[in-house]
C-alpha cells in the first residue's frame, strides 16, 4: 500500500475518530500506568524532586544596546548606503539625507547566526521590529558597535520597467552589552540544564531521516525480502486472528480489533522467544541488521521491543526520524511519543524529558506546516506533573534566551510552553512568578517582552474567563514597570503572536 496523500489526511483529520492525537489511557495520561510506575521510579531513584541545582555558571543575557532607525527607499537609497559605507557620522547623514522612517532611542537585540556557511548578522528594534540583517563581515567588530553603522541595501522589481531600491539601517548610540543574568533567573537556567543533559539528544547522530507510511507499516519489499528482519516479522505476525480492514465495516472497529491483537500478539512474542534461543538468534541478528540497513519501521520496532527489551526498541527508535508529509500528519509526533515510551521503560530519564517537551513544543519536522493545524496538537503539561519535578521553573527556564548557554541547551517555543500553562495545577505559581519577572529591572528587556508573551499565551488559552480578566488587569500593571519605549507598543490583550 502506498502512503496516504495529504489531501487524504486532511481528511482524516476532520474525522471525530482521529480527533485525538494519542490514546488517552485510563490514568487520563498520554502514557499508561506501566510507564508512569517506570517514571516515578526514575524520578525517586535520582531524586528529582528535591533537585535543586545549584548556581555553578553565570549566563549572560543576548546582546542589547540604543540605537537610531531610519530608512530611505527610492533614489537617495543607493547614494546614502555609499555614504554609510564611507564612514559618514549620523549627524552628517541627516543633514544630506532625507529619511523615510526616521526612529531614535530604540532598544535594539543583536543576534548572530549562519545561513549557507555564510555568518550574518541581525539587528532588531524591541519590541520586534525593524530587522536589518547583514553579512558580519560587513559590521563593526563585536565589541565596537557604539557610533557604528548596521546596514540592509536591497533592490526589488515593482514593475516591468521599475525598480525600488530600499536602505534600512541602524546607527548605535552606545555599545552593546551582554547583561549577566541575575542568580534568581540564571538558577531558572541552570535547573533547565541539569534537568534536560546537554549530552543528550532524542534522536542519534546516525540517524535516517524517512518519510512516513501509513496502515500496511511495510518497508521497500525488494530490500527487505528473504533478510533476518522478513524472516522476524514473518514469525511475528504468525501470530493467530490478525485482523483485517476489508473485515470491518467501519475503521474504529477495526483499529480497535487491531490494538487487541497486537497487544496479546506483542505478550504471545516475548513469552516465545524468551524460550528459544534459536528465536533470540534470529530477533538479534534482525536487530543488528535494522541498525546497518535503516530498512525497518513501527511494526519491527515493536516486535523487537517484546522479543529483545524495550531498550533495543528504543535504539531503533532513535535511529530513524519520521518526517511528516504535511499539516496533517500526525506521525512524527507519534514517533516522539514512542520514544518517550521506550525510555521511560528502559530507564532513559533523559531522553524522555527531552522527547516529552519536543511533544510539547512540537519540535518535529515537517513538509509544511500550517498554522490552521496548531490547535489540534496538544501540549500534555500533566504528564510531567504527575511525576513531581518543578515543572513551573523547568518551563520558564528554557524559555528565556541567553547568549552563552551549552550547546544542546533545550530552548523551548514560547507560543507552546504559554498553551500549555494554561493547564497546570498551580496557576497561582505561575502567574505570581511571570508578574514578578516582567516588572522586575533586573531582568533583561528582551527576556522581559518575551515573558510578556508567553504570560499573554497563557492566559489566552485559560478556560476561565473570571481569571483571564484579572490576569490582564495584572499584566498591564507589571508592564507599566517596562522601560516606557518598550511597553509604549504592547497591549495586555492576546494578539496571536
Amino acid at each position: 500500500m502506498k502512503c496516504l496523500s495529504c489531501s487524504s489526511l486532511l481528511l482524516l483529520l476532520f474525522v471525530p475518530a482521529f480527533s485525538q492525537e494519542f490514546t488517552i489511557h485510563s490514568n487520563g495520561l498520554i502514557y499508561d500506568e506501566a510507564t508512569i510506575k517506570h517514571l516515578h521510579h526514575i524520578v525517586d531513584s535520582l531524586h528529582l524532586t528535591q533537585k535543586s541545582c545549584g548556581l555553578v555558571r553565570e549566563y549572560h543575557a543576548l546582546a542589547q544596546g540604543k540605537a537610531h532607525f531610519i530608512e530611505i527607499q527610492g533614489e537617495q537609497a543607493e547614494a546614502a548606503y555609499e555614504a554609510i559605507k564611507a564612514g559618514i557620522s549620523y549627524e552628517n547623514f541627516r543633514t544630506r539625507f532625507e529619511a523615510d522612517v526616521l526612529k531614535e532611542n530604540l532598544t535594539v537585540l543583536r543576534t548572530y547566526y549562519e545561513e549557507r556557511n555564510v555568518k550574518l548578522v541581525e539587528v532588531m528594534a524591541l519590541p520586534e521590529k525593524h530587522r536589518v540583517v547583514t553579512e558580519a563581515e560587513l559590521a563593526p567588530p563585536e565589541d565596537a558597535f557604539a557610533g557604528k553603522w548596521v546596514a540592509w541595501y536591497d533592490v526589488q522589481k515593482r514593475y516591468a520597467d521599475s525598480d525600488l531600491a530600499t536602505l534600512s539601517a541602524y546607527w548605535f548610540t552606545e555599545s552593546m552589552q551582554r547583561a549577566r543574568m541575575d542568580d534568581k533567573y540564571a538558577v531558572l537556567l541552570q535547573y533547565a540544564d541539569c534537568m534536560i543533559d546537554t549530552n543528550t539528544q532524542i534522536f542519534l547522530e546516525t540517524a535516517s531521516q524517512k518519510w512516513a507510511r501509513y496502515f500496511d507499516n511495510k518497508a521497500d519489499s525488494a530490500k527487505r525480502t528473504g533478510n533476518k528482519i522478513d524472516q522476524a516479522m514473518s514469525f511475528a505476525d504468525s501470530y493467530p486472528g490478525k485482523p483485517y480492514q476489508e473485515d470491518f465495516k467501519d475503521y474504529d472497529s477495526y483499529l480497535e480489533a487491531g490494538e487487541k491483537w497486537n497487544k496479546k500478539r506483542l505478550a504471545w512474542l516475548k513469552d516465545t522467544v524468551a524460550k528459544s534461543d534459536t528465536l533470540r538468534m534470529l530477533f538479534n541478528e534482525a536487530y543488528s541488521q535494522a541498525l546497518k540497513s535503516g530498512t525497518y519501521e513501527r511494526a519491527f520496532e515493536m516486535a523487537v521491543g517484546a522479543a529483545l527489551s524495550k531498550r533495543h526498541e528504543l535504539q531503533l527508535l532513535r535511529s530513524r526520524i519520521v518526517y511528516g508529509q504535511c499539516s496533517a500528519d500526525a506521525s512524527p509526533r507519534r514517533h516522539v511519543q514512542n520514544i518517550a515510551a521506550a525510555a521511560a521503560e528502559s530507564h532513559s530519564w533523559d531522553v524522555f524529558l527531552r522527547a516529552h517537551l519536543d511533544i510539547m513544543n512540537d519540535n518535529v519536522d515537517r513538509a509544511s506546516d500550517g498554522s490552521w493545524a496548531w490547535g489540534e496538537r496538544d501540549t500534555y503539561i500533566r504528564e510531567m506533573e504527575e511525576l513531581g519535578i518543578n515543572v513551573t521553573d523547568l518551563l520558564i527556564g528554557v524559555c528565556l534566551r541567553v547568549d552563552d548557554a551549552p550547546e544542546n541547551h533545550y530552548f523551548a517555543s514560547v507560543s507552546r510552553t504559554g498553551r500549555a500553562l494554561a493547564e497546570t495545577r498551580t496557576p497561582g505559581e505561575v502567574e505570581q512568578k511571570l508578574l514578578a519577572m516582567i516588572g522586575d529591572e533586573k531582568l533583561d528587556d528582551y527576556n522581559r517582552l518575551l515573558l510578556v508573551y508567553l504570560f499573554k499565551h497563557y492566559n489566552h488559552h485559560l478556560k476561565n474567563q473570571v481569571r483571564q480578566k484579572k490576569n490582564t488587569a495584572a499584566l498591564t500593571e507589571a508592564m507599566k514597570k517596562m522601560p516606557a519605549n518598550l511597553s509604549a507598543d504592547l497591549k495586555p490583550d492576546f494578539e496571536g503572536r
